[in-house]
């Protein structure tokens, strides 16, 4: 590959993961301001508190239990991606899947280790205000 043809691929690269990058934020914004569920939530809770608690207590209790399982699935392809981004560098296409599989994984597992966390609190006040 000569500079000029190298340069432009380069760079080409570099916009192509701005424009990923962009949609990525983009998706996350409107996921951000999308909240029916939690109005609808509400309503019930302000109209039938006991059925929104017997609705949302098991439910909350099986999300809480899918979080581990979901976090070793996470830690297992990062650590593919990883594998593949550092092993295969000899043929590019597979170690820019195993960089993509490195960064998904390591975001998902972020989001997903912070939403258990909160979780755990929602779940903690629902059994609490199912006691009362």
């Amino acid at each position: 590959m000569g500079l000029g043809e190298a340069l432009t691929t380069y760079f080409d690269g570099e916009k192509s993961a701005g424009l990923v990058l962009a949609g990525v934020g983009a998706l996350a914004c409107g996921w951000a301001f999308a909240d029916p569920q939690v109005a609808a939530l509400h309503a019930t809770m302000e109209r039938a508190p006991s059925e929104m608690l017997s609705a949302e207590t098991p439910r909350m209790r099986a999300v809480q239990r899918n979080f581990p399982i979901i976090e070793v699935v996470e830690l297992v392809m990062l650590a593919v991606g990883v594998a593949m981004a550092l092993g295969l560098k000899g043929r590019p296409y597979l170690s820019e899947v195993g960089m993509g599989l490195a960064l998904q994984a390591s975001v998902m597992l972020v989001f997903d280790l912070l939403a258990e966390k909160r979780g755990a609190l929602y779940l903690a006040a629902l059994l609490r205000a199912a006691e009362r």
